[in-house]
Order: C-alpha cells, then sequence, then structure tokens
C-alpha cells in the first residue's frame, strides 16, 4: 500500500443530508431500555449542545477528571476542581450519567507529561521514590472518590494497563517501573477503601478480541476476581483506528467476563471512516457497523451501554495527529457541522423492540 494511498485527503457523498430527522430520541429510549448512551467531552459547549439529550443519556468527561487537569502542585497535593465541577454538576443537572475517568493512567504522565511524574520523583532519592509514587496514588484516588462521592457511582480506577502492542505484558509505565505491577491491585483495593459505594472498572484497548492480548487481558482480569481483588466491571474501549474489529466477536468475548461476575461497557468507541472507503456509502457503513457493535452489548445481559470517544467530528482528536490518522477520519454520531449521521437511526431503531 503506497504512502500516497494512505495520505490522499479523501470526501465522500454524504448522501444522508438529504433526510436528516430534526428530532431524535435515542437517549430516551436507551433511558427506557436502562442501557448507557453515551460520549466523551472535552468542554461544557459540547455538553450543552441542543443534540446532546436528544443523543445520549450518558457524559464521559474526556480529561477534566484526570490527574493533570485537577491537581495544580504534586509537592502540596493541592487540588483545583473548578473544572471538573462545573462539567460534572451541569452532567447531573441534565439528569445524565457520569463516568469517571480515569484515575490511575501510565501513559498520561509517560506519553503526555499530565503530569510528568517521573521528572516529580527525580527530586527524591531511588529507596524514597515506590513509596512516593505509592502514596501520591492512593491519596489521589481517596481525595477523587470522597470529592465525587454520590455523584459519579462508575470509575475507571485504572486504566490501560497492557502494553499497546505486543502479546499482552503489563506495561512497563511510570506506575509499574517504581510500584511494580502490584499498582493495579493497590488501586482497586485503594478505591474500594474509598467508597465502598462506587462500580470499580479496569478499562483497556483491544485491537481485537481473539489474539493473544485480548486473552492476556482476560487472564489478568481472572486472576484478580480469583484473588478477591475488588472489581465490579472491565471498561473495552474499542477505538478502531487502523482496522475493524469484527462485531460479532466481541459478544463471545464480553460472555466470558460476564461469566465472571462482572459487568462490560463499550467505553472509548470510534471507527474512522476511511475504514469503510470500499463502501459505496462509507457513512452507511460506518453506522451499520456501530449499529452491530450496539446490538452486541443489547444481546448481553452484563453490557451496561456504549460510549462514544467523542462528541461531534469537527473536534476529533484524531485530525490533530495528521501524520498518523490520515483524513478522513470523522468517527462520531455528528459530523463536522454537528449534522446527524446514519448511524443515530440505525442505533435508536434498536431499542425500538423491548431489550
Amino acid at each position: 500500500m503506497s504512502a500516497l494511498w494512505i495520505y490522499y485527503p479523501r470526501e465522500y457523498i454524504r448522501s444522508y443530508l438529504a433526510s436528516v430527522p430534526e428530532t431524535v430520541s435515542l437517549g430516551n429510549k436507551a433511558s427506557l431500555a436502562g442501557v448507557n448512551v453515551g460520549a466523551a467531552v472535552r468542554d461544557m459547549n459540547q455538553l450543552n449542545d441542543s443534540r446532546y439529550l436528544q443523543l445520549y443519556n450518558s457524559v464521559t468527561p474526556e480529561n477534566a477528571l484526570k490527574l493533570g487537569r485537577v491537581m495544580t502542585d504534586l509537592d502540596t497535593q493541592t487540588y483545583d476542581f473548578e473544572e471538573a465541577d462545573a462539567l460534572v454538576n451541569h452532567a447531573l443537572a441534565m439528569g445524565l450519567n457520569v463516568r469517571g475517568h480515569a484515575l490511575v493512567f501510565g501513559k498520561a504522565s509517560d506519553m503526555f507529561k499530565s503530569p510528568d511524574l517521573d521528572a516529580w520523583l527525580e527530586q527524591y532519592p531511588e529507596t524514597q521514590r515506590s513509596a512516593m509514587l505509592t502514596q501520591l496514588m492512593r491519596q489521589h484516588i481517596s481525595v477523587m472518590l470522597q470529592h465525587y462521592r454520590g455523584r459519579i457511582h462508575t470509575w475507571d480506577v485504572v486504566n490501560e494497563v497492557l502494553d499497546l502492542f505486543g502479546n499482552g505484558n503489563i506495561e512497563k509505565n511510570v506506575f509499574q517501573r517504581y510500584v511494580g505491577e502490584d499498582y493495579i491491585e493497590i488501586a482497586l483495593r485503594t478505591a474500594k477503601e474509598a467508597d465502598e459505594t462506587i462500580k470499580i472498572v479496569l478499562n483497556e484497548q483491544l485491537n481485537n478480541y481473539t489474539d493473544n492480548r485480548a486473552e492476556a487481558f482476560f487472564e489478568l482480569i481472572k486472576s484478580l476476581v480469583e484473588r478477591g481483588v475488588p472489581l465490579d466491571g472491565v471498561g473495552l474501549q474499542a477505538h478502531n483506528l487502523y482496522s475493524l474489529t469484527p462485531p460479532h466477536t466481541l459478544k463471545a468475548y464480553m460472555k466470558r467476563f460476564a461469566a465472571l461476575g462482572l459487568s462490560v461497557e463499550i467505553t472509548e468507541l470510534e471507527a474512522r471512516l476511511k475504514l469503510f472507503s470500499n463502501f459505496d456509502d462509507p457513512y452507511l457503513a460506518q453506522g451499520k457497523f456501530y449499529r452491530d457493535i450496539t446490538q452486541q452489548c443489547l444481546d448481553v445481559k452484563a453490557c451496561l451501554g456504549v460510549t462514544f470517544w467523542g462528541y461531534s467530528d469537527e473536534t476529533s482528536w484524531m485530525n490533530e495527529l495528521p501524520y498518523l490518522f490520515p483524513v478522513p477520519n470523522e468517527p462520531y454520531l455528528l459530523d463536522i457541522n454537528r449534522k446527524v449521521k446514519p448511524a443515530v437511526s440505525l442505533i435508536e431503531s434498536l431499542f425500538d423492540s423491548n431489550r
């Protein structure tokens, strides 16, 4: 495959614009079915869009609840909740469920330096760094869960524990390097101690649900459950960035977690439009893919819902990385002009019959 084909920008006919519905009721139908359908939002503007409540009954703050946004000083462990509280409180006032994301996330430090925990730890002797990071992690979990007690009932306590590539080894992130692989168990137990009422989730990105990496993730979860480590559910992110995961493989994988007594949720769903280039109507094909993913969730009682990792195509995070994600990306339910795409009516039709 040539670089010219990969990076050549493409546009597809937007046939759906001829019949865009004036109103939709996906959010309401999902609520009546007892299922979460949500989106990740970056700011209040997205949450205040007139279509949000038509489309969704749930919301995930994309970054507002992460360590790098709420803690203003690592040394004194000083917090500023103004931005996060405004978003969470407004979402609750709208009647939305709020999903907490994410308390312990190694890549936030290693890749995005938000905050740079390695740099912070360098001021301490090597012999003290493990204890310092463990204390920071435990304190952060406790502070967040106490602050949002009664407001946020589901949390991604640990996010992305596996190597992004490979066969499923625990990622050598900042927590693994200083605390060891036990950081996962420590974080989960700390969360349970801080607020025993919340749903504790381990959230992970898998490229498909049948390879060695998916099997390694299942074995990790199974081991935690068998050892009595507090865990209520798993989040399967479902970023489809370079290939499409066959939807039918998802149901069998979710059932394996359900057999362990865990809930499952699709937490960060997106599929780049360019992956549907071989179809006559890529927008319709993308919509059918999302419908089929949602159907897999509805077919498994333990699946609590589906969240898309963005609100509209105009603000896709992938557009900020064109060297990794050549356009068109357009992965969400609203297009670049916030017009409803075919996926909405296709997903909505799933709720027209009783679950």
